[in-house]
């Protein structure tokens, strides 16, 4: 399984996922998924935390040069 941050905003995320064979060369499933932070007491979207986007920033994927790139 491959797993990348395609967008990190302010309050939400989009991560992208690829499920492939044992050696990568056969693509069984991908997609992608938003995830937003939401306050529990407030149940209003709130800002991600600075460890948050740490962590978000090593599984960020670089942007694409070709608009018809296949996703890693």
């Amino acid at each position: 399984m491959h797993l990348w941050v395609e967008r990190l905003g302010r309050t939400g995320l989009t991560y992208g996922f690829r499920l492939c064979s044992a050696d990568g060369t056969e693509t069984h499933a991908r997609g992608h998924r938003v995830l937003v932070r939401g306050d529990p007491q407030a149940l209003r979207p709130t800002p991600w935390s600075d460890r948050a986007r740490a962590i978000a920033a090593d599984l960020l994927r670089p942007e694409r040069t070709d608009a018809g790139a296949d996703a890693a």
